[in-house]
């Protein structure tokens, strides 16, 4: 993986030139991160798919040591041989496979989650970085950081950059889900049958409802967010104007209008959480 430095470099090569030339596409952030991740996570990927065939093979191997249990096989005499050499020795074979595909998985799941939540730190740092650079190359009186207020430069950098440290250990499951989805599938129809089909159905019913769901929820946060600008830019001029504020008797009428946007506030963060706990 990259240093925190390297991945600031890598954005503020994306962002120095913003005009489209004939043999250079359009600078893209999305397209920009997208790369570098896939770069700097390609051993992540390969863990992950390590982890998913041993998580399949674990439920197999369980699915067999309970089989096993419950099989009764009976000898030449018609005595009944379930408690056999080889049978005990198929059931020890079952449940050994069951340990190390536990502790394969275990393995490979802890390593893909410390690669990704690394690179997740960095995106954070580089960003912060990247912001912090864009912030000195603007001019002071120009009319572009009259119209940026300061709380919102914070909340994004505070809050904002905070998503991709969390969207670094998910956004693999994105395109791996669904090919993990149709493996699972064709196993079960070759171990189960048709029947099979029946109850993975009804877990593709509940598809719409979470893309809904993580829909509402978006625009719940985006909410959020135009309400926290407003109240960190409050928040700031009055720290910046605190000498005015106290000469004036202003602080029982900011302290109101803070406590009334931060109450708003929220009321939408606790909107957003029920959509989670109900997602």
């Amino acid at each position: 993986s990259e240093s925190p430095k390297e991945t600031m470099d890598y954005i503020n090569d994306h962002d120095k030139d913003n005009n489209q030339t004939n043999d250079r596409p359009t600078p893209s952030l999305h397209r920009a991160v997208f790369l570098h991740y896939l770069r700097c996570t390609w051993f992540a990927q390969v863990v992950y798919v390590i982890s998913s065939l041993a998580r399949v093979g674990q439920a197999i191997a369980l699915g067999m040591l309970i089989e096993q249990f419950s099989f009764t096989e009976y000898n030449d005499d018609g005595r009944n041989d379930t408690a056999s050499p080889s049978n005990v020795r198929r059931g020890y074979g079952y449940a050994g496979i069951l340990v190390v595909c536990g502790i394969v998985f275990l393995l490979c799941k802890q390593r893909q989650f410390f690669i990704t939540y690394r690179h997740g730190m960095h995106l954070r740092i580089g960003f912060v970085g990247a912001i912090y650079a864009k912030l000195l190359r603007l001019n002071s009186i120009s009319s572009v950081t009259d119209s940026i207020p300061s709380g919102r430069i914070m909340n994004i950098a505070s809050n904002d950059v905070e998503r991709f440290l969390h969207a670094s250990n998910l956004i693999m499951f994105l395109f791996w889900s669904p090919i993990e989805a149709i493996g699972v599938l064709i196993l079960g129809i070759h171990v189960i049958g048709l029947s099979f089909v029946a109850g993975y159905g009804l877990l593709l019913l509940f598809v719409p409802l979470q893309f809904y769901l993580g829909k509402r929820f978006a625009t719940l946060r985006s909410n959020v967010a135009a309400i926290t600008d407003s109240r960190v830019n409050l928040v700031s001029q009055a720290v910046s104007g605190v000498r005015v504020m106290k000469m004036n008797g202003w602080e029982c009428e900011f302290n109101q209008r803070i406590a009334k946007i931060r109450g708003h506030e929220m009321s939408k963060v606790l909107k957003a959480s029920r959509k989670v706990i109900s997602h």
